[in-house]
């Protein structure tokens, strides 16, 4: 069945906008477009191939506990995510 929000999509959550924050690694990324059963498994595995996957949020409504439609991957480092990134900002995986 086809998806009310299509493919999961990466992007950079914002940047701090705290000089003080800087020295901080952004190893993160946005994920967008979540299908209902879609769990962090599935984004696990999406994105085991590109590099170190250390942690995967789901956001979920509180009410029904299905994905609120984005979450978010962390990588081991900042290069992992900066590649995904590059590689896959904007394109549906």
């Amino acid at each position: 069945m086809a998806s009310a929000y299509g493919p999961p999509m990466v992007s950079a959550p914002p940047q701090p906008t705290d000089p003080s924050q800087d020295s901080r690694e952004t190893k993160t990324l946005w994920v967008g477009d979540i299908d209902h059963w879609m769990d962090e498994n599935y984004l696990s595995q999406l994105f085991a191939h590109t590099g170190e996957v250390v942690n995967v949020k789901i956001i979920r409504d509180k009410v029904t506990g299905y994905p609120a439609g984005y979450g978010f991957v962390e990588f081991s480092s900042r290069y992992s995510a900066q590649r995904v990134l590059e590689t896959y900002n904007g394109r549906e995986i």
